[in-house]
């Protein structure tokens, strides 16, 4: 008779408790649960909140505030109610079914944390490579938004709505893409934007018309291929650097091209002397004849020439000393001997 009595009472306890909050489809599963547990099991009220406060921690390392936010709430609501019932000491039967009705929210929130990865793969995944793309630190506004969006269908998944959740994936997965557009590009060209700036400061647009236009025609193609291929980083990394040689040609050209435009006819002569001077140097190297006489054009020529004479001099095999052989060739003929005794050997077998 006294244990009628007593799950009696706590099934009012569970209905007045429900009263107050009942938003989830198994809320009321989950409190009978906890009812049940409470009449049926001999466990004091403080084993049962360092259970309870075991779980919540648990909870935490499970990132349940994301991939059950209603569930997790209630279980730290739970718990927080459990507490205060504890230190003030109220009935004890109230202390243990609060407590452990937190316990078995994070129970639930664990299988549905369980469906949310089932259900939602394709944009958790996206999420992770947000992730390792620094987007949260790069874009913290956009990813706090995508986050949001991601949350709004845990709900629906915690409503057991999957068709609305799968549904409203779509559009999520196409602002995710936006977002990782965006952190590659500025991650692999904000350093060409600088560089661009600066040519454009030096008037590259006016000076170098038909250089600046290739340069963006290059900047373009590569953006376009970002858009289209964001997950390809060995092609976007050639790219970018093919981007980031064509921005600082372009300004290094309009730099020379405004000081040219800017001379007076006493600084045309230094300018040329100072061409000419470059072109000495790299003669002096290679140990080219004074060929100043000759056009900037055909110095170019004649020394580029001279490079490639001694480039091939440098790969062709030194010769050995007179009466020694190299190391290389000695086993190039230690090889071919043992080539030779195993062929010796194979024959001498088949004449046998």
């Amino acid at each position: 008779m006294p244990s009628t009595i007593r799950s009696i009472f706590v099934i009012l306890i569970v209905s007045c408790y429900l009263s107050g909050c009942a938003s989830l489809p198994d809320d009321d599963s989950l409190n009978h649960q906890a009812a049940t547990f409470v009449s049926k099991e001999k466990i004091n009220s403080s084993s049962l909140m360092q259970r309870a406060k075991l779980k919540i921690k648990k909870g935490k390392s499970e990132n349940l505030a994301f991939f059950a936010p209603s569930y997790f709430k209630n279980a730290q609501d739970s718990y927080q109610e459990a507490l205060v019932s504890y230190q003030n000491k109220d009935e004890e039967l109230d202390t243990k079914l609060k407590t452990q009705l937190s316990i078995e929210y994070i129970d639930s929130g664990m299988r549905n944390k369980k469906v949310v990865l089932d259900t939602l793969k394709k944009s958790l995944n996206n999420r992770q490579i947000l992730k390792d793309l620094k987007v949260n630190k790069h874009f913290p506004n956009e990813f706090n938004e995508l986050r949001k969006q991601h949350i709004v269908l845990i709900n629906l998944i915690e409503q057991r709505k999957l068709d609305e959740a799968l549904k409203g994936e779509k559009d999520l997965l196409s602002n995710m893409r936006k977002v990782e557009v965006k952190t590659i590009d500025t991650t692999y060209l904000s350093e060409v934007d600088t560089v661009l700036k600066q040519a454009n400061k030096e008037s590259a647009l006016e000076l170098l018309p038909i250089t600046h236009q290739k340069t963006m025609d290059t900047l373009k193609d590569t953006r376009q291929f970002i858009r289209q291929n964001p997950r390809k980083s060995k092609r976007i990394a050639k790219l970018a650097q093919a981007a980031l040689f064509s921005t600082q040609r372009l300004y290094q050209l309009s730099r020379e091209a405004k000081r040219f435009s800017l001379l007076e006819k006493p600084q045309i002569e230094q300018l040329l002397l100072s061409q000419e001077d470059q072109f000495q140097r790299i003669s002096q190297k290679l140990n080219h004849p004074d060929i100043r006489n000759l056009s900037f054009n055909d110095q170019s020529l004649l020394l580029a020439e001279e490079s490639k004479q001694i480039r091939k001099r440098l790969k062709k095999p030194k010769k050995a000393k007179s009466g020694k052989i190299s190391q290389a060739d000695l086993d190039k003929w230690k090889r071919k001997v043992v080539l030779l005794q195993a062929e010796v050997r194979r024959l001498q077998k088949v004449s046998n």
